[in-house]
């Protein structure tokens, strides 16, 4: 593939918009990239022969790219912190507030999914007063739509008050919950408690609060 000019980019991506067979699947044999800078140095080439010779260096390359820098999610900005209680190689918690909905966080399903509940916690760098949230399907696939869920805020991540719950419309529609009140609070908690089609996954394309200031 040959592109237009040179990039200078610490970060690249090849998405498959299509595939020659009849299921949703995608693959690759061998990916590489051709690089035009200046020479490498001695030192330069010996610390690459070290990292191919890690168990998962593409793993590990790609969670050295922060996906909420850069990130057009408004909520990104806010945070200190996202996590949750499992996450699937490279469907990290931050790719929900990435910006981009084709990329999800997916609760892990590789070597066994764990059943849920399932959730995910945006710990902010200041307390704010927060009015609800916006939930964006996963947009290519229905596994892992959110059916119930309950919605929480804490000040210090241990005593939590339920401040919204309800059942999520299956489809890839954007939708809205609003706040039984409004939360003053440094940290919010969605949590699933099944899914769409009752299978043990949990997937959010992008997660955004909806601040009142």
């Amino acid at each position: 593939i040959a592109f237009g000019k040179t990039i200078s980019a610490q970060a690249i991506k090849l998405v498959a918009l299509s595939g020659f067979g009849r299921d949703s699947a995608a693959s690759l044999a061998e990916l590489a990239v051709l690089y035009t800078g200046p020479p490498l140095t001695d030192a330069m080439v010996e610390a690459a022969a070290a990292y191919r010779k890690t168990a998962s260096a593409t793993e590990e390359m790609y969670e050295a790219v922060n996906p909420l820098e850069g990130s057009s999610n408004p909520t990104a900005a806010l945070l200190e912190r996202v996590t949750a209680n499992s996450e699937s190689a490279n469907e990290t918690a931050a790719h929900a507030l990435d910006g981009d909905p084709q990329t999800i966080w997916h609760t892990q399903w590789r070597d066994g999914a764990t059943k849920h509940p399932h959730w995910i916690m945006l710990e902010f760098k200041s307390p704010l007063s927060i009015a609800g949230l916006t939930y964006l399907p996963r947009q290519d696939r229905q596994n892992g739509r959110i059916a119930d869920y309950v919605v929480e805020a804490s000040d210090d991540g241990k005593q939590w008050r339920k401040v919204a719950s309800g059942t999520f419309e299956d489809g890839a529609k954007l939708q809205t919950v609003w706040f039984t009140e409004l939360a003053r609070t440094a940290m919010l908690r969605l949590t699933a408690l099944s899914e769409q089609r009752n299978q043990p996954f949990t997937s959010i394309a992008e997660l955004t609060v909806i601040e009142q200031k």
